[in-house]
């Protein structure tokens, strides 16, 4: 209830920006789509390329170790960020920003684990002094041996990399639904859309099986959203995971509707200090007592009606100018001035005397006046013109 209409007047933004009419409307109507150019220039204008990270020790002061980590970290990042997804989900999430209103990116902590060796953490604490030992007494017999420095822990952590996901906006949700801001959120939300053997994969053969097509997701009551399903054919269709992290209990859960119970529940597996793996979405216009935006389209929708308006009346003025009118049936030839090829071509006319007399082709033909008509142009396109500015 609380999402329905902000899902529908987002899915309205998205269809105009998109422009999807039939082919019968396209013929009869004439649009000048202003929200398709304004995105075309504030898009870019807002995101275009990667960040250039930069880490620095918050006090600059003679420091080695601290300035040799933050070299460190900076590089790290660097590699990272361009590996991790970030660019291609932070341009979809501004896109979204700037249609429906609302865009969110998802961080994700993925590590390598393998059997095997690794350095105890109690050896890291001395292995400033190690290092200092071996510069001075390089290539000692009495050196401890680097298997002898190895404690078996049983795991090795080859890599780690922190994928940045991009979230559809109709697949973040928050809790209670009802939140004035960030910080009244007690609950975030990403909906996932898995096929049957991923759930198996994900859940387990015995739940994952179990878990049916979700029939009415959030949002599927609104007209061209793709989230509809049905139960036919049901070995096509994917099941919906709603995957929830919940800052009052510090636990993440996994529901489906598709499923009577739990498909699973796990304690806090990162311990970031502020509990959520998603930043408090970019918004487009919000106020301090409704957290759901309000796209910046309908801030000028009128105009744009209006723009609409004059277009589809000077598309029929324009129709309008073009060379009509009368001429005297009993000169034949003026009707061939208009039909026929004429350019460096003279046609003949009988009884001259008597057709000059009556003004010539002045006087036998009468157009219809378009000075009028195209007065009214001129008006409506500055019209135009200044709501468009």
């Amino acid at each position: 209830k609380d999402y329905k209409r902000y899902i529908e007047r987002g899915n309205a933004v998205i269809k105009r920006y998109r422009d999807e009419r039939s082919r019968d409307e396209a013929r009869r109507d004439r649009r000048l789509n202003v929200l398709w150019a304004n995105i075309k220039v504030l898009k870019p204008a807002l995101y275009s390329k990667l960040p250039i990270p930069v880490v620095e020790r918050k006090f600059l002061q003679h420091d080695p170790k601290g300035r040799l980590s933050a070299t460190i970290l900076e590089r790290a990042v660097k590699s990272q960020i361009q590996e991790n997804g970030l660019h291609s989900s932070v341009g979809k999430a501004v896109l979204d920003y700037l249609l429906p209103g609302r865009g969110q990116v998802w961080v994700r902590y993925e590590p390598e684990i393998e059997q095997g060796d690794s350095i105890a953490p109690s050896s890291m604490d001395n292995l400033e002094d190690e290092l200092n030992e071996i510069q001075e007494d390089h290539g000692s017999e009495e050196d401890t041996s680097e298997e002898e420095k190895l404690e078996g822990t049983g795991e090795q952590l080859l890599a780690e990399q922190a994928p940045v996901d991009y979230i559809d906006w109709k697949d973040f949700l928050f809790f209670p639904a009802k939140a004035r801001h960030w910080d009244e959120v007690q609950a975030v939300a990403k909906r996932v859309h898995l096929s049957q053997v991923e759930a198996k994969e994900r859940f387990g053969k015995k739940i994952g099986g179990a878990i049916k097509p979700d029939t009415d997701p959030v949002g599927s009551s609104t007209s061209g959203n793709h989230y509809n399903t049905s139960f036919e054919d049901v070995n096509r269709q994917t099941v919906t995971i709603y995957e929830i992290w919940n800052k009052t209990d510090r636990r993440l859960y996994w529901v489906s509707m598709g499923y009577e119970y739990l498909c699973d529940v796990k304690d806090d597996p990162l311990e970031l200090k502020r509990f959520f793996p998603c930043p408090a979405p970019i918004d487009a216009s919000v106020t301090n007592d409704v957290f759901l935006p309000i796209s910046d389209y309908w801030e000028y929708q009128d105009q744009a009606i209006q723009i609409d308006e004059l277009t589809q009346r000077l598309a029929l003025l324009t129709q309008a100018c073009k060379i009509a009118g009368t001429y005297d049936a009993s000169s034949a030839g003026l009707k061939r001035l208009l039909d026929e090829g004429t350019e460096n071509v003279l046609i003949p006319v009988d009884n001259w005397a008597m057709f000059a007399e009556k003004g010539g082709v002045k006087g036998g033909i009468s157009l219809l006046p378009i000075d009028e008509i195209q007065k009214v142009i001129q008006t409506l396109q500055q019209v135009r013109q200044q709501l468009m500015q």
